[in-house]
């Protein structure tokens, strides 16, 4: 695996765009989950982070819990298909709140395309191989085991050193 490290502005520039997308994403799908008393849960990739559902809190002891399916990927839940009578109402206005099956927020995902694009790094590539990366004081840091051509080769002291103090800071992830 090797080390990288990218200062170019362009490929910053991405990463801030991708932590604003972070954020936004957290805020709507946190908003989102608050008004069903659950809690956000996501999926993440190098291809970037998506909102995969919702886990509704103190499951057991809900009025509502018969409106809601099994436990699927990490807890996640969603309205059921078939419901009690009585409760067809209550299903429905649950339902339009998932449109498919997903969560109705404007921003469901954060993505790394533009972040990747940048670097010149192959994004299909670095998802068969897998890869670490951050972002600390104006430079991007990453490992990937293919040539990264606008980036600079550091070696693994330098990247773990970064990586610790990029923690010690903020989440940058």
């Amino acid at each position: 695996m090797m080390h990288y490290r990218c200062d170019d502005v362009p490929v910053w520039q991405a990463w801030c765009r991708y932590q604003k997308e972070l954020s936004a994403l957290h805020k709507a799908a946190q908003d989102f989950a608050e008004s069903l008393d659950a809690d956000p849960v996501y999926g993440a990739s190098v291809y970037g982070q998506i909102l995969v559902g919702v886990v509704p809190r103190h499951f057991d002891d809900r009025a509502d819990k018969a409106l809601w399916s099994e436990p699927g990927y990490a807890g996640v839940r969603v309205p059921r298909r078939y419901v009690p009578k009585g409760q067809l109402k209550d299903c429905a206005q649950l339902r339009e709140r998932f449109p498919g099956g997903c969560p109705a927020v404007n921003i469901d995902r954060a993505r790394l395309a533009p972040l990747w694009e940048a670097l010149g790094v192959d994004m299909p590539a670095v998802a068969k191989a897998g890869s670490v990366f951050f972002g600390y004081d104006g430079q991007f840091y990453f490992t990937t085991l293919m040539r990264a051509p606008n980036a600079t080769v550091i070696g693994e002291y330098e990247f773990t050193q970064a990586l610790q103090l990029s923690q010690s800071t903020s989440p940058s992830r």
